[in-house]
């Protein structure tokens, strides 16, 4: 969104990103408490909906790769929640690897907490971001 000459409503735009297990959501909701003002968006909502192919061929599909993901989408989001507009985000179910159909509504804030695997490996999103933070917890 910086460069993008649109009015930023979010102050602050924060990406946490690291490996599974690395500590970010655990780091993202400690943040929650202290802001609890703050917005989570939460990369693991933007998994592609695998619905329309068999059980087998999601087996396949590499979850740790960019086209696992509706990147487009995420990209939108972070632009909302940036310029002020709560958005509503795909409910992703991991057991199946498919969106059951529901959505939960992120609201708008001035703090916006990104937390993804590989948020920082998009130039896209790094973009979009004031802070980016690379979590590494043993």
């Amino acid at each position: 969104m910086k460069g993008l000459g649109t009015k930023r409503l979010a102050e602050v735009l924060v990406g946490l990103c690291g490996g599974s297990c690395a500590g970010k959501t655990t780091l993202a909701r400690a943040l929650l408490v202290e802001r609890p003002d703050a917005t989570l968006l939460e990369f693991d909502d933007y998994y592609h909906d695998l619905s329309a192919i068999s059980v087998e061929e999601r087996a396949k599909v590499n979850y740790d790769h960019p086209d696992a993901l509706d990147i487009q989408l995420l990209l939108t989001h972070m632009d909302e929640l940036a310029a002020g507009r709560a958005v509503d985000v795909p409910d992703y179910d991991f057991a199946t690897h498919t969106r059951p159909g529901g959505l939960h509504r992120v609201e708008a804030s001035s703090l916006v907490i990104v937390d993804g695997l590989l948020l920082l490996a998009l130039v896209e999103c790094r973009e979009r971001l004031d802070l980016k933070v690379f979590v590494d917890a043993p």
